[in-house]
């Protein structure tokens, strides 16, 4: 198996998705994976939260994305909803306003909403503390990353050679410098702006100096163009700044004062909240994924404030992004899927954001009269139009913009599904997505019926074998050739990841090397290799290999393995009691072993310890021979049971159904009595498996 499915085996501290940046971007990101039971960890170069409010315009694809995580109601509180904007030039005059109202039948929220970027990070802070699988931590800036096979090593200031986490995901939004992006040498091309731009916020409330204010007004202008937005503290008025100006002679409150004057004179000065300078720039990276890292947001593309495009733009990239992790940690092909997220958003940033932005740049300022005079028509008609209006409002609203990026990258993730894929890696991704559940199947029919009740994977156990092969009780008269008979057929028919039961190998280290390879070649996801000694003893009380010997088959197993997932069975419970099955899931997880089963009745809290003392996952068997008692799926997961198997439920529920058929006929009772699935439903279970059969003929 390659390093890509075997995280243990890297350096630092193994996360599954690593987000880095706490800004809008990367904390809807967080959010979004979170909500989908998604282990993340989020890392932020600062102390805490920026308090800096620099975007504050959410347009409507933005705020049916907020809904559906479940936290625009409270953004809302915080903000102003604004259901229409302007164009005015200098003097007042409005050119045109625009009335989302437009947009009623395209989408649920039409209008935008002025918010301060901060107040998103806060709410979305609180939010994370419902989830325990999110980890946050401050202070804790990235320097650089380097890319694994499979993963991301993520380097923070002070590390070394070694990384402080590995990650099987990388989210990027740690801004416009980037040191992510730049470690990974991409390319950040395009421009800076010759101007840089000034942002002053003043409590008073403008709207007294204007007739009919909107809560967004563009100011049309070929020398001092500038924007007006409200927000619920202040009105922020953005200017640009000449070449010429010093950082210092832009930022004096005299300057500003009169600036403020020129663009809305009124008698007395303005109390000014806030000042600030940006140097703009309109730039893309060169590629938003490379390996398994996606950038996002500020780090993948910047561009001019006119529009209020860039914060919007990030939290797009966000969803997009867990979106893409999701579907590859779900299965889906890792490259592909990636390369779906590329396409999807680097073009809406290169097609849409660049072209928009730069666009409302050249407008404001435009210096040709005839130009100017035009456009001042066009606005007019658009205006005065519901459908140009609408028309016009898709796109700067964003929603042409998202409906097109989200068509690309389902079709891209739907390429990355279909995609081959070893049985053993769709496995891994399962049990990373979350705690899967495998019942038993012992035939092609039995197999079919799990994928239909919906199963992410499926056990074929030796007892169960032994039942309907040899019609014996599990005492070892199955061999490796009566499971491979076995397993092939379910796989088939399935189209499931199928975990195998490999008893003890059947013989020694190289014995159990060859039945590996064997199962893998048999389609087989996973093998368990127990070590119990063989022939097992007949009074049913298990008897245990020496632990070395036990782990030299785990070893052997190991090396010869491709994707196949190894899983190291221990029974000492019985005989050792717990303290012996800790050492010898120790000594298993050294040899390689991707998951340790304990078998026997062993406790939450012994489940939990055995996770944390050997950092590996856990197997659970929930055989009705063992009669265990009901446990919450939820607390085995935090126990750290990653697979749960069920080895004879559907055996004992089938003998069940076959003892009251024929017990029926043979009272000549017609039809029988008891429940049957009906001859179409069966044939047509048998159709849907034959495709099953097909996929997972390309899959293994």
């Amino acid at each position: 198996m390659t390093s890509t499915f075997s995280p243990d085996s890297q350096a630092g501290t193994h996360v599954q998705v690593l987000v880095a940046g706490m800004g809008p971007t990367g904390m809807v990101a967080a959010l979004a994976l979170a909500q989908r039971g998604i282990p993340v960890t989020v890392l932020e170069a600062g102390t805490d939260l920026a308090e800096e409010s620099r975007a504050s315009t959410f347009h409507p694809p933005s705020l049916e994305m907020l809904d559906d995580l479940g936290i625009l109601a409270e953004v809302e509180a915080l903000g102003l909803p604004a259901p229409r904007f302007q164009y005015r030039d200098k003097s007042g005059a409005i050119l045109a306003d625009l009335l989302l109202e437009a947009l009623s039948d395209d989408t649920r929220f039409p209008y935008r909403l002025q918010c301060e970027q901060n107040r998103l990070t806060e709410v979305i802070l609180a939010k994370l503390a419902d989830y325990p699988h999110a980890t946050l931590r401050f202070s804790a800036p990235v320097q650089r990353v380097e890319l694994g096979t499979g993963n991301a090593r993520v380097f923070l200031e002070g590390d070394g050679r070694q990384p402080s986490y590995t990650a099987d995901w990388l989210i990027a939004a740690d801004g416009a410098r980037s040191k992510i992006r730049k470690s990974l040498g991409i390319a950040f091309e395009g421009l800076t702006l010759p101007e840089r731009f000034l942002v002053a916020s003043t409590t008073h409330e403008l709207a007294q100096e204007f007739d009919d204010l909107a809560l967004v007004a563009y100011l049309s202008d070929p020398a001092d163009w500038g924007v007006l937005l409200r927000t619920p503290r202040h009105w922020r008025v953005l200017m640009p700044i000449g070449e010429g100006t010093s950082d210092a002679e832009a930022l004096d409150p005299a300057t500003i004062e009169r600036r403020i004057q020129n663009v809305a004179p009124k008698d007395g000065s303005y109390p000014l909240d806030h000042a600030n300078i940006y140097v703009v720039q309109q730039r893309v990276a060169s590629t938003m994924a490379a390996g398994r890292v996606l950038l996002a947001g500020d780090s993948a593309h910047v561009n001019n404030p006119l529009g209020g495009m860039g914060m919007n733009s990030g939290i797009h990239d966000a969803v997009a992004a867990a979106r893409t992790v999701a579907a590859a940690l779900a299965g889906a092909d890792a490259e592909l899927a990636a390369k779906a997220y590329d396409d999807a958003r680097r073009s809406t940033a290169v097609n849409f954001l660049q072209k928009n932005t730069i666009q409302n740049y050249k407008d404001l300022q435009e210096t040709d009269t005839a130009a100017r005079h035009e456009r001042t028509v066009k606005l007019g008609r658009i205006a005065a139009d519901r459908e140009l209006s609408r028309s016009y409002l898709l796109n700067s609203s964003m929603l042409s913009a998202v409906a097109r990026s989200n068509d690309l990258l389902e079709g891209g993730l739907r390429a990355a599904r279909s995609a081959a894929a070893p049985a053993g890696r769709r496995l891994w991704a399962a049990l990373s997505a979350g705690t899967v559940v495998a019942p038993g199947a012992y035939d092609a029919v039995s197999a079919a019926l799990v994928r239909n009740a919906g199963f992410g994977a499926c056990f074929v156990s030796g007892a169960a074998a032994a039942a309907v092969s040899l019609g014996c009780q599990d005492q070892g008269y199955v061999g490796r050739t009566d499971m491979l008979a076995q397993l092939g057929p379910v796989a088939a028919a399935s189209g499931l990841p199928v975990i195998a039961d490999g008893d003890g190998g059947y013989g020694d280290a190289r014995q159990a090397a060859h039945t590996t390879a064997a199962y893998e070649r048999a389609g087989a996801a996973a093998i368990t290799i127990e070590d119990q000694f063989q022939p097992k003893a007949p009074s049913g009380v298990p008897v245990v290999l020496p632990a070395e010997q036990a782990a030299a088959k785990i070893e052997a197993a190991v090396a010869a393995r491709r994707e196949l997932l190894v899983i190291a069975r221990t029974d000492a419970y019985a005989a050792e009691g717990f303290p012996g099955v800790l050492q010898r899931a120790r000594a298993y997880a050294a040899a390689g072993a991707d998951l340790i089963f304990p078998e026997g009745p062993l406790s939450l809290a012994e489940l939990t310890a055995l996770h944390r003392a050997t950092g590996k996952r856990l197997v659970l068997n929930r055989s009705e021979a063992r009669n265990p008692a009901p446990v919450a799926l939820e607390e085995l997961s935090a126990a750290g049971v990653a697979l749960v198997l069920y080895p004879v439920t559907g055996l004992l529920a089938a003998g069940s159904a076959l003892s009251g058929a024929y017990e029926s006929l043979a009272a000549q009772a017609w039809p029988v009595a008891t429940e049957q699935l009906g001859w179409t439903s069966l044939n047509a279970l048998l159709a849907s498996g034959a495709a099953a059969g097909a996929l997972s003929s390309q899959t293994t």
